[in-house]
């Protein structure tokens, strides 16, 4: 017998595609496989493999979600037909169809952008849109924080605020507002205030230092919205930005509260880059240089905030 060519095969496999996505759509399958392969697994698979991209894109979870929620809606047809061809125990199709519908209405509200940032004055700029243009902007003032720490070395060969205590000591990069959101263990290390760490910068580099803070004014889910330099005895810092979203390069502590850290040195296990060791990396790279959807927007917001508000502090025990 000849072998088939691949264009043949590729006919065969499309023949063979149609003829089961014919069955599926008029109820001719069996209820059980349309509810466990078809909707169950095929839609725990859409959403799964999309979330773990979201260390690659950070639009991969809106698609994922987009791409399982027009699944399911195809998936109506070929559920209710199956149900009113199946035979068997009627509590089955009752249960089936209950747990389709009520995933189908949990997937709506989770992909309807639905939720508002408090942190925005424009009613059309969505959460997740929010978030987005947010998460870059985070990714560019850990940079450039980032540098004002380096250069600050090269000058003075030292890190801002070296000290030879026993604890660490952290510095929270936030508003007032932000610093009410806060839950600082004292066990572990002691706060400073942040205008100290401002006027060091100032003093050592010989010139004007305003610090930029999360563009987040009210806490949403879990997620820090600050940033902290943490210097320890050895001199040794640790800088560090939350993002909303998941990064192949930062630490994930829950859905939407991810560590982006530099710092004196490189600690992989802890997800902690040198600068110029970040800078390099390829996923970073890509979400630095992302456009944002509206440019400009989040700086024109939190313009001034700093100077209406006034940064913040945490209480030192």
């Amino acid at each position: 017998m000849p072998k088939r060519t691949y264009s043949e095969k590729t006919e065969l496999n499309k023949s063979f595609l149609k003829e089961k996505l014919r069955h599926l759509w008029n109820g001719e399958l069996p209820f059980s496989t349309v509810f466990w392969s078809y909707y169950v697994f095929a839609t725990f698979s859409f959403a799964t493999l999309f979330w773990i991209g979201t260390a690659v894109n950070i639009f991969a979870p809106l698609l994922g979600s987009l791409v399982s929620l027009l699944w399911s809606i195809f998936m109506i047809v070929p559920m209710w037909r199956a149900a009113k061809n199946h035979q068997g125990s009627k509590a089955w199709v009752t249960f089936g169809l209950t747990t389709f519908f009520l995933g189908l209405v949990t997937q709506i509200l989770v992909f309807m952008p639905y939720s508002h940032t408090k942190t925005d004055n424009s009613n059309n700029y969505k959460h997740v849109d929010y978030q987005r243009d947010a998460d870059i902007l985070r990714l560019h003032d850990l940079v450039y924080i980032g540098e004002l720490i380096e250069e600050y070395y090269e000058q003075k060969q030292r890190n801002p605020l070296t000290h030879d205590g026993q604890k660490p000591k952290v510095v929270y990069i936030l508003s007032k507002e932000q610093a009410a959101t806060v839950e600082h263990d004292y066990s572990k290390s002691d706060p400073i205030d942040v205008s100290l760490f401002i006027n060091e910068l100032k003093e050592g580099l010989g010139k004007e230092i305003i610090l930029p803070i999360d563009p987040q004014r009210e806490k949403v889910n879990s997620k820090n919205i600050f940033y902290t330099y943490e210097i320890r005895s050895n001199g040794s810092y640790i800088l560090s930005a939350f993002t909303h979203h998941g990064f192949m390069f930062a630490k994930r502590f829950s859905q939407h509260n991810n560590r982006v850290s530099i710092g004196s040195h490189a600690l992989p296990k802890e997800s902690i880059f040198l600068l110029d060791q970040l800078k390099k990396e390829k996923y970073f790279q890509e979400a630095f240089s992302a456009p944002p959807l509206k440019p400009g927007h989040l700086e024109s917001i939190r313009k001034g905030l700093v100077q209406d508000i006034g940064y913040g502090s945490i209480p030192l025990k």
